[in-house]
């Protein structure tokens, strides 16, 4: 049964972007907050961050920030694919900011080099915060896909080493399970192999996925939001996926509810039925997704 309200609230969200969009695209302002580009937040290149501070947020006693991570399958992506969801909720009177990492293309780069670069990122923006009297005392993690991922695992296993208390993650479209028989319907053994090796470290051959070794298992539940979920912090979660995502398979929402129902760990999501990986058709369920993100900062951000 449809609620009603939340419906009702999906479209007017739906219509004042279409219409923020529309008058922007005219060149009419419609945005309410300062932006520091291309802030660096660690030594090499890729570590740079884009941060939107909403006009009022220096005469608060307390500000909440939302630190969002690109999608592109570990291997691509911009900080520059975020600036959307930043305006909106920028404007919305959260402090946003976005950031370029490290690809496991990338000699040397895994989960755990961009579970680092995130510290990192937040440690800046918690100078930021000192430096601009901000006064930024609530953090939430997000992002789509590779974003969400990176986003689940940093708020579960990393939370401890933020500058900035997490108190809540949103993930779209995100990995949460690398167990191989979720994915191996879209993808082949040796995909999968590579994966799971890049991300963990651990050396995983075509011929383990195949034969559901050991190593796998161990491998997996290194690098799964489910299993870190289980064992690490439990974070207030929202969440999404596609019905028609051939690129994150659909078997990752079940594993994902059926974690955090363990975990007892607070959670809302948002199924888009009818959408691919993009989810750039939905409106109505993009903008319900938007307002569960808005409910937690306004129950989490206290």
């Amino acid at each position: 049964m449809i609620n009603i309200t939340s419906f009702l609230k999906s479209i007017v969200t739906v219509f004042m972007s279409l219409l923020m969009t529309f008058l922007g695209n005219l060149g009419i302002a419609t945005d309410h907050f300062d932006t520091y580009s291309a802030v660096q937040y660690g030594d090499s290149l890729v570590q740079v961050m884009d941060i939107y501070v909403p006009n009022d947020a220096a005469g608060k006693s307390e500000n909440g920030a939302i630190l969002f991570l690109h999608d592109g399958m570990f291997n691509s992506g911009s900080r520059s694919d975020m600036k959307n969801d930043c305006r909106t909720f920028t404007n919305s009177g959260y402090i946003t900011a976005a950031i370029d990492y490290s690809f496991i293309s990338q000699k040397g780069v895994s989960l755990f080099t961009m579970l680092d670069e995130i510290t990192l990122a937040i440690q800046k923006l918690s100078d930021l915060s000192a430096e601009k009297g901000l006064n930024i005392k609530h953090l939430a993690l997000a992002g789509k896909g590779a974003g969400g991922y990176l986003a689940m695992m940093y708020a579960y296993t990393n939370a401890d080493y933020s500058a900035i208390d997490i108190e809540f993650v949103a993930a779209k479209a995100a990995p949460a399970d690398f167990t191989p028989s979720i994915w191996q319907a879209n993808y082949s053994d040796a995909s999968i192999a590579n994966l799971i090796s890049s991300l963990s470290t651990v050396t995983v051959k075509t011929e383990d996925v195949t034969n559901n070794a050991a190593n796998v298992a161990g491998a997996v539940a290194m690098i799964s939001p489910t299993s870190a979920v289980r064992t690490g912090k439990k974070i207030p979660t929202v969440f999404a996926y596609a019905g028609k995502d051939s690129m994150v398979p659909i078997g990752n929402k079940a594993a994902l509810e059926d974690a955090l129902a363990a975990a007892n760990v607070p959670n809302k999501s948002v199924y888009f039925d009818t959408s691919d990986h993009s989810m750039a058709i939905d409106m109505v369920h993009a903008a319900e997704y938007n307002n569960l993100i808005t409910d937690y900062c306004n129950q989490y951000f206290k």
